[in-house]
């Protein structure tokens, strides 16, 4: 058995308050049970009810340690407590805002769907979600520190040389950078059903090709058939039915690429994209990004299916496109100014071994040739 600190008499359930013991008629004494078993969330409920414990214990002339230790346990919940620089409140509910923390009523004044939204179409619609929170924080008198974190939160919310992000079907997502995109596919992604669905639109039943070219799915050069919307359609459909060899188990087969996880695509590696726009009596569309050269791997032809997002896809898609081809296009100029490079040396080791030059002109002009001056 234990004896109480307060009255010294033997308890057989004592109750600890901080480095004392008290019995219950003692802890009632100080109204204990009323904050002994409580958890504060705000300094000023706290310091009220400490306030009120102290008088008590003193009324009842309990001893220095008994007090001493009553002062323990109310400053043991002070602990997790901060304070908020916006009205002073010290309490355990704050929202941290870089260098600034406010509390709960405050953080009330300015949280908006927007705080912890990351899908941003583009930098404008952010842009405008920040101006709507710090057009808030100005109004409630919130400080010029408070308004800059606030800044940051936003501007921190996407990478800096992001550009946009469009909401795909039941899972995906396009996040297109200045150098590369992202295709984001999660586990909700249905595969089968959207497989199910994509075989429908190539299936030959089209009565609108809406910007897709003779070359898609598969990466299979479309035949020289008259360029005809007939022949477009019967062209597509060869392609994406069974245009690999055919199994013997399924003999329609369908190439179908999606890949769940984050799947980077650099502008450089892939050299055409196309966008199939939903008919009428369709459900979605389907952006297709080929690697022309690497055929017969299942990255080089990327599927991202979009439904609702129409406008926001016929924005981003000539960008995108834009990209790609620029890529190609130096490419082009580089494997161009090689062969013209390879022309002049040949040329001029020809003028060597001809006698009509010397070893050292030969020297200085391929310097000049190869731009090493």
């Amino acid at each position: 058995m234990l004896k109480c600190d307060a009255c010294n008499k033997m308890i057989l359930i004592p109750e600890r308050v901080g480095d004392s013991i008290l019995c219950n008629s003692c802890l009632l004494k100080i109204n204990g049970i009323m904050w002994k078993f409580r958890k504060f969330d705000k300094n000023s409920e706290l310091e009220k009810n400490r306030e009120k414990a102290l008088e008590l214990a003193q009324k009842s002339n309990f001893p220095d340690k008994v007090i001493n230790s009553i002062n323990i346990h109310f400053d043991n919940q002070k602990v997790d407590m901060k304070k908020c620089d916006n009205c002073g409140e010290i309490t355990k509910s704050v929202t941290n805002l870089g260098n600034s923390i406010l509390c709960e009523k405050c953080f009330s004044k300015i949280k908006t769907g927007d705080w912890n939204r990351k899908d941003y179409f583009d930098k404008t619609e952010l842009d405008k979600a920040k101006d709507k929170v710090i057009k808030k924080a100005k109004n409630n008198g919130f400080s010029d520190i408070i308004i800059s974190d606030i800044n940051n939160h936003f501007n921190n919310k996407v990478d800096k040389d992001w550009l946009y992000t469009i909401k795909g079907v039941l899972g995906q997502t396009l996040i297109v950078y200045e150098d590369y995109l992202i295709i984001k596919t999660t586990e909700k992604f249905e595969y089968d059903n959207i497989k199910e669905e994509y075989e429908k639109m190539v299936s030959g039943n089209k009565k609108n090709i809406k910007n897709i070219g003779t070359e898609i799915l598969g990466g299979v050069i479309a035949s020289k058939r008259p360029f005809s919307k007939t022949n477009i359609i019967r062209t597509i459909t060869n392609i994406a039915i069974n245009s690999e060899k055919p199994n013997k188990n399924n003999s329609n087969k369908v190439n179908f690429y999606v890949r769940k996880g984050n799947t980077k695509v650099n502008y450089s590696d892939y050299d055409s994209i196309n966008l199939y726009l939903p008919s009428e009596d369709e459900d979605m569309g389907f952006i297709n990004i080929r690697d022309s050269k690497n055929e017969k791997n299942s990255s080089s032809n990327l599927l991202f299916f979009f439904d609702s997002n129409e406008d926001k896809i016929k924005k981003v898609f000539p960008i995108i496109e834009d990209k790609i081809n620029s890529y190609q296009k130096v490419k082009t100029e580089e494997k161009t100014n090689r062969q013209s490079f390879g022309d002049e040396l040949r040329e001029l080791k020809a003028l060597l071994d001809e006698g009509i030059i010397t070893e050292e002109e030969f020297e200085q002009k391929k310097k000049k040739i190869l731009n090493l001056d």
